[in-house]
């Protein structure tokens, strides 16, 4: 289900051997560079090209490997894996040529991919002050892919690592510095560890998920899945006609934007020769004309990032296989459509197993943030969030739900201080093996008892709870009894739901309504911004995920 890269890996080095020397120019993609951190406790495989034949030698001191360079160019060796150290270390890279990254840490990388929730800065936050405060930190480095489209698998990015400090999380990434989620994860985890940290930064706002998966997956999905097929069409069509719409563009719509952009400029450019000559004879400047609205700037067809695959193909497949701890990911905003929401829960299983065959990783952690509460949002919010539920039937994945975390006026919450530490709690138990709660309580089965429904959970930890919300937005209604359950709604045989009474009992809720006696169908806190505040938690503070189910016979 992806493109696969091949790589003749032809020895593993042995100790004391001279640097080999040979005729071409040893090259690596920008993701080798100085200051960045390499995973720990893992094989490190680097790459590159170099002549065809060509001997290339890899070291980080004793450390070394060789391979030499198949017919298209390509080598990778894997280095043995390294202990987490902040002490800076070479890695140096010979064939023809030498080439030496220095400054170079041992640590835990993470790539933090997604669309604009995931690519807000910290600058964009609220208060971005007391973030910039904790970024003087010499041993957590960022790496920000450059926006790239391909049509194709490329094989390398545009970027570089940076060393975090004050000023580079303020000016490293494209919306006002870093990942605000990526970069409070990394601090989060980094004072956990006490390791170095490097954070892959590679999103972009307003994506889809058709743009961020492979074109082997897009068509590997069944046919009645019409948004997906139809995405397909259209990126193979785009790929056979870009040429055509290449030319169509520079020779059609650009010099027609221009010409229009020119006809605008024109009242105004004269208006300024009036007034310079109405200052010089001491008379009246007439009024400042009124400019037309210019048309948006045409996006040439080879910069279209919206198509399907593209961002797959330029961000994510020249980053692999660096060495991953793992994956957060925030997106889902864009496909909270009708048929799309449908859709995704089988895309995105499909794109987090690419990604982990593109890796090589079957297990590699992804944890992944469930959509927040938004009130003006489309009411297929909640089966989008039920699509991303059920990603979790894949091992070492993760959710953080954030029903309670958004603002519900704002598609881009100022503050994400609280998905960040969820995001973590998860990565903590993944990657890391703690024994700890992670998540709130998920919706494990349902059953009947004289019309009064038993709801079990998962991670209900020491127990379940009335909670309440730590969004700063979030306003709680007047009229609600304190202390009673919120957000259960259950539907009867006509599948009308109705809200429904709830209380805890033990480590299980148990719902009713006496507007459904044979109750078929229950849900919680199915709604963009559900109100009453949907406040049931476990006693470890993590809220549980919104749900759909039908009752068990």
């Amino acid at each position: 289900m992806h493109i696969t890269k091949f790589w003749a890996v032809v020895s593993i080095a042995s100790l004391g051997l001279p640097w080999v020397s040979l005729s071409a120019k040893v090259s690596l993609p920008a993701i080798f560079g100085d200051h960045m951190v390499l995973q720990s406790e893992s094989p490190v495989p680097v790459w590159g090209h170099a002549d065809v034949g060509e001997r290339v030698r890899v070291a980080i001191g004793e450390n070394t490997a060789e391979a030499i360079a198949d017919s298209a160019g390509r080598w990778r060796v894997d280095l043995t894996a390294m202990p987490a150290s902040d002490q800076p270390v070479e890695l140096r890279v010979a064939g023809n040529n030498e080439i030496v990254f220095g400054d170079v840490l041992i640590g835990e990388v993470w790539l933090c991919s997604g669309q604009s929730n995931m690519a807000m800065g910290v600058g964009a936050m609220a208060d971005p002050a007391p973030l910039v405060a904790k970024a003087n930190r010499p041993t957590m480095r960022f790496f920000s892919v450059d926006r790239q489209v391909a049509f194709s698998p490329a094989e390398d990015c545009s970027g570089e690592w940076v060393v975090c400090t004050p000023e580079t999380v303020l000016s490293v990434g494209g919306w006002k510095g870093f990942s605000s989620v990526g970069f409070q994860f990394g601090i989060e985890l980094q004072d956990r560890l006490n390791r170095p940290v490097g954070l892959v930064g590679s999103n972009v706002g307003g994506t889809n998920i058709h743009t961020w998966s492979s074109l082997d997956s897009l068509k590997s999905q069944p046919r009645a899945m019409r948004t997906t097929f139809a995405a397909t069409r259209q990126i193979e069509e785009a790929t056979d006609d870009l040429t055509a719409a290449m030319k169509a563009y520079d020779e059609v719509l650009l010099p027609a934007w221009e010409k229009e952009r020119e006809e605008r400029q024109r009242p105004f450019d004269q208006w300024r020769k009036d007034a310079d000559r109405a200052r010089e004879q001491g008379k009246e400047i007439p009024p400042r004309p009124q400019l037309a609205k210019l048309s948006p700037h045409p996006l040439a067809p080879d910069r279209n990032y919206t198509l399907p695959t593209v961002l797959y193909n330029g961000m994510i497949a020249p980053l692999a296989p660096y060495g991953l701890r793992g994956v957060i990911w925030y997106q889902g905003e864009a496909d909270a459509y009708p048929n799309k929401a449908e859709e995704y829960g089988t895309l995105f299983t499909s794109l987090i197993t690419d990604w982990r065959a593109l890796w090589g990783q079957a297990d590699l952690p992804f944890i992944f943030v469930q959509l927040p509460n938004l009130e003006r949002s489309k009411q297929t919010w909640p089966i989008l969030r039920e699509a991303q539920r059920g990603a979790l039937k894949l091992a070492a994945t993760a959710m953080a739900v954030s029903i309670d975390a958004g603002d519900p006026d704002d598609l881009h919450p100022a503050n994400k201080t609280v998905i960040a530490h969820r995001l973590t709690l998860a990565a903590r138990h993944l990657a890391y093996g703690e024994e700890m709660v992670y998540s709130g309580p998920l919706f494990s089965s349902v059953t009947v008892d004289e019309a009064r429904l038993q709801i079990s959970f998962t991670h209900v930890g020491q127990g379940l709870m009335i909670g309440g919300s730590p969004s700063p937005w979030y306003q709680p209604l007047t009229n609600v009894p304190a202390g009673q359950l919120e957000g259960f709604e259950v539907a009867g045989e006509d599948g009308e739901y109705h809200a429904a009474h709830a209380v805890i009992v033990g480590e299980q809720v148990q719902v009713w309504s006496d507007r459904a006696v044979m109750p078929q169908s229950v849900r919680y806190a199915w709604a963009p911004d559900p109100k009453p505040f949907a406040n049931l938690y476990n006693r470890d503070g993590l809220p549980a995920s919104p749900f759909q189910a039908d009752v068990s016979p």
